[in-house]
């Protein structure tokens, strides 16, 4: 007799302890049940976790403990952070955007008509234009003012790059720290610049931001060789789903040491030496009665620019001595078109 209990006792509760004990019971529905002291499953990421259910996701793909969705067997509701919503129901995803549930599955992402908003973010509500006056049963008067103040995205630099210099053909790494100061969770932050090409961030994109956090960017400033040499102002910008923050600061791109060698020196001497030239046409033109005051003054102002170029380079001041003959040269081509245009008078018998 007592092997035969012995016998009946294994072969009933062996089945049972080599499975894991105990209930996960965190929700009343959409509970798949397992084993002989009802294991229970509702969460889940994808169908296969549900044995033999289907898995329903939230429409943000994070619903309880870090899991996607809950397991049932079908349904016409929605599920949201641990709560089922009916079909036909919308939830507020921005104030200005929601998710409809339709037979089971949450829409694509809708945006409100122009000049309406959803109001309650996270939970069902409906995009409706902001009333002024009294509307509700406790008497408490809800209008745009009020709404507004209630709902607001704000970003905040709290570091951000200001003026600095660079060179040719090097990179320099600056970092961009913003705070959500408003009372939304913003989403999909992005950094971009204007002014210039040659620049990257990483991370491209931030998912979203809290109310009260910060997010860093890196952004890479890579100079070519061939960049212009000159002051860059650049602006950089912040953006998300409805808040955006703005700055503007200068870049000062010098020329590298193969510039200076092979482009700047060259040009001052040439640029020096088509002055000269243009210099000895007009002197004969004017010796043979031309008026030649226009050349003059043309002349007069090509040569003082070179001579502060000249200065420039020999303090090694090569941006500025850069700009100098930038000047110079479109005197002088103004000059060489001059020349040929001075009449020399007629020499009379």
């Amino acid at each position: 007799m007592k092997k035969i209990i012995a016998i009946f006792f294994i072969m009933f509760f062996l089945p049972v302890f080599a499975e894991t004990t105990g209930t996960i019971n965190l929700t009343q529905v959409r509970q798949v049940t397992t084993g002989l002291f009802s294991y229970t499953v509702n969460l889940c990421n994808v169908t296969a976790d549900c044995y033999g259910m289907t898995c329903f996701t939230d429409y943000d793909g994070t619903g309880t403990a870090g899991s996607a969705g809950w397991c049932n067997m079908s349904s016409t509701s929605c599920y949201h952070d641990n709560g089922a919503y009916a079909t036909a129901t919308s939830i507020c995803y921005t104030n200005t955007t929601y998710y409809t549930c339709t037979s089971g599955n949450w829409s694509s992402l809708s945006t409100c008509s122009s000049g309406q908003t959803c109001a309650s973010v996270g939970s069902a509500g409906s995009c409706a234009a902001p009333s002024t006056s009294t509307s509700s049963s406790s008497g408490s008067a809800y209008n745009l003012s009020q709404l507004a103040a209630q709902r607001v995205g704000s970003i905040i630099f709290t570091s951000r790059p200001i003026d600095f210099t660079m060179i040719q053909d090097t990179s320099a790494t600056k970092y961009v720290i913003i705070k959500n100061n408003g009372n939304l969770t913003l989403y999909n932050l992005t950094l971009s610049a204007s002014g210039l090409s040659w620049y990257s961030v990483d991370p491209a994109k931030m998912d979203r931001s809290i109310v009260g956090s910060e997010t860093t960017f890196m952004i890479v400033f890579s100079a070519p060789a061939t960049a212009e040499i000159k002051t860059y102002p650049v602006t950089i910008t912040v953006s998300s789903n409805n808040a955006s923050v703005s700055a503007t600061f200068n870049i000062k791109l010098n020329p590298s040491n193969r510039t200076v060698q092979e482009r700047i020196f060259p040009d001052y001497a040439n640029y020096m030496s088509t002055l000269e030239n243009i210099e000895a046409q007009m002197i004969d033109k004017q010796n043979q009665g031309a008026d030649v005051q226009e050349m003059q003054a043309l002349l007069l102002n090509a040569k003082s620019k070179l001579t502060q170029a000249n200065r420039s380079l020999e303090s090694k001041d090569y941006a500025s001595a850069t700009q100098l003959l930038a000047d110079a040269s479109g005197l002088l081509d103004e000059a060489a078109l001059k020349i040929n245009t001075v009449v020399v008078p007629s020499t009379r018998q």
